[in-house]
């Protein structure tokens, strides 16, 4: 999905080819911005294999985890939802920090009763919880009695004290 937003060409050369063994990471990397002061690279996912918690779990891995701790400076890595599929928790092992992405008005509490189980069972070394899906109408303040801060691209304020009252 992550390659397709980005618009590049579906390939069936990515991880999967590089966690069996058929490709190196050198092959399997996109460059996204390569100037002098800034680089970003993406490492597609290719090819859906039919054991994707197997490749996770093979020397080949551990051979990519190298590459990136040689190479990089900070990596990021989306897996499948934890608990759906186990390939977060096998990645979460040498992650410094899991990212847990919620949304909201489609997460329950159920749900988030059951991360903070997660952390403290320690399933995940550290972890933080990104809350994403809010609408944002564009305005925000504060209001207490007859007094209303609001706000817009910019500051401004409007007080009803000492002015009548509504």
């Amino acid at each position: 999905k992550i390659s397709k937003v980005l618009g590049l060409a579906e390939n069936p050369i990515g991880l999967s080819s590089f966690l069996i063994g058929k490709s190196t990471a050198n092959e399997i990397v996109t460059p996204l911005v390569n100037d002098e002061n800034e680089h970003f690279d993406l490492f597609a996912s290719g090819a859906i294999p039919p054991n994707p918690q197997e490749l996770v779990s093979t020397k080949y891995m551990a051979q990519l985890k190298a590459f990136l701790e040689n190479n990089y400076e900070v990596v990021i890595v989306d897996t499948p939802p934890f608990g759906i599929v186990a390939d977060a928790q096998i990645i979460g092992e040498w992650a410094d920090l899991s990212l847990i992405v919620t949304r909201f008005n489609q997460t329950t509490v159920d749900q988030v009763f059951e991360i903070d189980e997660w952390n403290d069972r320690g399933v995940f070394k550290s972890m933080a919880i990104i809350f994403n899906g809010i609408k944002n109408s564009g305005y925000f303040g504060y209001k207490y009695g007859y007094y209303y801060y609001k706000r817009k691209y910019g500051y401004g304020y409007y007080s009803s004290y000492g002015y009548g009252g509504y």
